[in-house]
């Protein structure tokens, strides 16, 4: 999902409430923010690394590391998240920005991650835990869905 989409969905979230600030400084800062807060909740699969560098976290089962999100460069870049987390990162930026809602979108952000962190996880014990990590990470990081 580009920048774009994620502030169109996270206007979308807020229809009713507070607008999300029109320039692009603000905006940046936004989903920077929202960015660093899923990632640090989920087990972000094309953020897990070995690479000791710009390193958020451990990762799953403190064998891996989940790794800094790269900010987009422009409003049409693919952001730097599973395309399952957009919804997620969509919302943090409504809570920030909301009214009265700020609890509703943190609440259904994390139901999102939790929901997203149960499926990696499966994965997980069924790859890295039972075989050789770096198989895993290999195999994370090229295909586009791990558990069909």
């Amino acid at each position: 999902m580009t920048y774009k989409d994620i502030i169109l969905l996270a206007q979308a979230y807020l229809i009713s409430d507070n607008k999300i600030p029109a320039d692009e400084d603000t905006r940046l800062v936004l989903i920077e923010d929202a960015l660093i807060e899923v990632a640090d909740r989920a087990a972000v699969l094309n953020l897990i690394s070995k690479d000791a560098g710009d390193v958020l976290r451990l990762g799953p089962g403190n064998k891996l590391m989940v790794r800094m999100p790269t900010l987009p460069s422009s409003v049409d870049s693919q952001v730097d998240i599973d395309h399952e987390l957009a919804g997620p990162v969509a919302r943090f930026i409504a809570a920030v920005v909301s009214k009265d809602k700020a609890e509703k979108h943190i609440s259904a952000a994390n139901r999102r991650i939790l929901n997203y962190n149960a499926k990696v996880y499966d994965t997980l014990d069924s790859i890295c835990f039972s075989e050789d990590c770096d198989t895993m990470v290999s195999t994370v990081n090229t295909e586009d869905t791990v558990w069909g």
